[in-house]
């Protein structure tokens, strides 16, 4: 019964604690959040735009030299089936072969250069997020923000003063414009 006694006791102090601490507690935990849309903001920036641009001009210059020995293949495909007829056994398996390991090839070579072009592009937007989250971090620190969160990383809706990316893109684009 004295256990039962002294937790409550105890219980009740702790009670009176937590409430008597709990508005100090509330306006120290009040903070300013803020948001950005980082994708928005790296379609906006100059640097994001060259490299997009950058990207693409490499993208569409791979897929031609992929069209052109697809079309290659294609050609080969359908003259041995056309000679197919005309040939021994051992000849057309063997051009069979042949052109069946050059469809392979192809395949592995797109996948090799799509995952090239993953990569470049990864390392161009690192470079760009790396260096927009120190403008974040001052952007943070002149507006009073105590945390800036992403769009994309669950905000149904938010007021739109909340939203820095436009600060962003142009304290970006004045520090980074002459930047390669």
């Amino acid at each position: 019964m004295n256990s039962i006694v002294r937790t409550g006791i105890v219980a009740c102090v702790m009670a009176a604690v937590v409430i008597s601490g709990a508005p100090a507690f509330a306006k120290e935990s009040e903070g300013r959040i803020g948001f950005v849309d980082l994708q928005k903001a790296l379609g906006e920036v100059e640097e994001g735009r060259r490299a997009k641009a950058q990207l693409q001009r490499e993208l569409t210059r791979r897929q031609q030299m992929l069209e052109e020995r697809q079309e290659n293949l294609k050609k080969r495909r359908d003259e041995l089936e056309a000679q197919a007829s005309v040939m021994d056994p051992e000849q057309r398996q063997s051009a069979e072969a042949e052109l069946q390991r050059e469809i392979v090839e192809l395949q592995q070579m797109f996948m090799t250069l799509q995952q090239e072009l993953d990569q470049q592009e990864h390392q161009l937007t690192e470079r760009i997020f790396g260096r927009m989250e120190s403008i974040l971090r001052e952007i943070a620190d002149s507006e009073g923000l105590d945390m800036i969160l992403e769009r994309s990383a669950g905000i149904l809706w938010a007021r739109p003063a909340l939203d820095v990316t436009s600060q962003l893109v142009k304290k970006y684009n004045a520090r980074h414009a002459s930047d390669d």
